[in-house]
This record gives structure tokens, C-alpha cells and sequence, in this order.
């Protein structure tokens, strides 16, 4: 019922965002990008109560990724994992069980 959108991103001049579009934290998720050479990684930890998830073995949620290569004026290519955040639904449509 409540789902969260939200983005990362490292600027040209190496400055580091977040970004909330739907749903709300109690506070800013901790996060980290590092870029060596090409490879740039991204790393967010939120807690599960964040999520409204109680993390116990069989928990279901629904998750959507989506990386978006758009270092200029306009987009060059986006990859998309589960679904909803392109235009596609309302909400993230691929669920994840936990073990």
C-alpha cells in the first residue's frame, strides 16, 4: 500500500544525491558511491522497519531497480529490474521472499 521511489546519483563533479519521489523515511538512508575507472558502485542501507518489513524467513516484498546512464544532457541507456519505475504500473511489480 505505501512504496517508496527514491534515487542515487553521483554528479560530474563528484558530488553524491538522494533523491525521495514517493514515500517517506524517518531520516535520509545512509549511502555510499565510489567510481574506479569506468565501474561505479552503489551501496544504501535501510532498515527493514523503513521498509515495513518484519525480516524473517518468508517475509515478502516488492522491489524494482532501475540504473540510468545519463552523465550529459540527455539519457544514454537505462536498465530496469522488476518493473513500475519507468511508466510501466503504479508500483513495483517483482516480489522477493526472503530465506
Amino acid at each position: 500500500s505505501d512504496y517508496k521511489q527514491f534515487g542515487l546519483g553521483l554528479a560530474n563533479d563528484g558530488e553524491k544525491t538522494f533523491a525521495l519521489w514517493k514515500g517517506k523515511f524517518s531520516k535520509t538512508p545512509e549511502f555510499n558511491i565510489v567510481q574506479q575507472g569506468t565501474s561505479t558502485v552503489y551501496e544504501i542501507q535501510i532498515p527493514w522497519t523503513e521498509l515495513g518489513v518484519d525480516p524473517k524467513p518468508g517475509a515478502m516484498f516488492e522491489l524494482s531497480v532501475l540504473v540510468n546512464d545519463h552523465d550529459g544532457r540527455v539519457r544514454k541507456v537505462l536498465l530496469e529490474w522488476g518493473g513500475c519505475i519507468h511508466g510501466m504500473r503504479s508500483k513495483p511489480m517483482n516480489p522477493m521472499i526472503l530465506k
